[in-house]
């Protein structure tokens, strides 16, 4: 089998894996940010919108390792704006090779913000004003996601660890995107491999799915 053979073997297994598990549909938009030839690749939406790369340059991408911000002013914008995903039916994931950067985020104020943080623990905020502490490490290298489907409280995933965190749904009037690597204001350093954006699902799953892409495409490329 080629490289590229085995490359395609492990998206399409990734597609028909959550399409199984039934949460295909409940992903909106979603990059695999490793694997391809460039940075040009990374940044072809796996589906969804195509996000744009703020001030990145051709050394910030590693087929294995993936796409890196070293801070300001590198950040992924996703194009997908915060009203394009129910207030009660969202979800937020990465999975981060490196660093300790902020995920998933709308570049206003904090208020009614999503702010993933990897850290130990699990910590941050999806769509909520307070910030909330979850369990399980979500120190790099790992994936980490928030998802929520009622008011009052939102999962957390980090790694194979669930938790429950407290945090009441605000819905404010903003115009903002979904970033990678920005919140507000601030700009996070790490490297990111995936993130996806949309409707509610089980993060459980999903964690399964992408451990097992990001594994494929690793053992693809010599």
């Amino acid at each position: 089998m080629t490289q590229i053979q085995s490359l395609v073997e492990a998206f399409d297994a990734f597609i028909v894996g959550c399409e199984n598990d039934g949460i295909w549909d409940n992903i909106t938009s979603s990059c695999v940010l490793m694997g391809w030839s460039n940075i040009s690749g990374c940044l072809t939406p796996f589906k969804g919108v195509r996000p744009s790369g703020i001030s990145f340059v051709s050394g910030d991408y590693n087929r294995e390792l993936g796409l890196t911000s070293t801070g300001s002013p590198k950040f992924i914008d996703t194009n997908v704006n915060i009203s394009d995903v129910p207030l009660l039916d969202c979800h937020v994931s990465t999975y981060l090779s490196s660093g300790i950067g902020g995920v998933g985020s709308i570049p206003t104020t904090s208020t009614g913000a999503t702010l993933l943080v990897f850290s130990d623990p699990l910590a941050g905020r999806l769509r909520n004003t307070n910030y909330a502490v979850g369990s399980g490490s979500a120190l790099a290298p790992s994936f980490a996601g928030f998802a929520r489907s009622n008011n009052l409280l939102f999962s957390g995933q980090a790694n194979n660890i669930s938790s429950v965190l407290s945090g009441t749904a605000v819905n404010i009037a903003v115009n903002g995107n979904y970033s990678v690597f920005r919140q507000s204001t601030n700009i996070y350093a790490g490297t990111a491999l995936f993130y996806s954006v949309g409707e509610y699902l089980d993060l459980s799953l999903l964690r399964t799915r992408v451990d097992t892409l990001i594994s494929g495409i690793q053992n693809a490329i010599p």
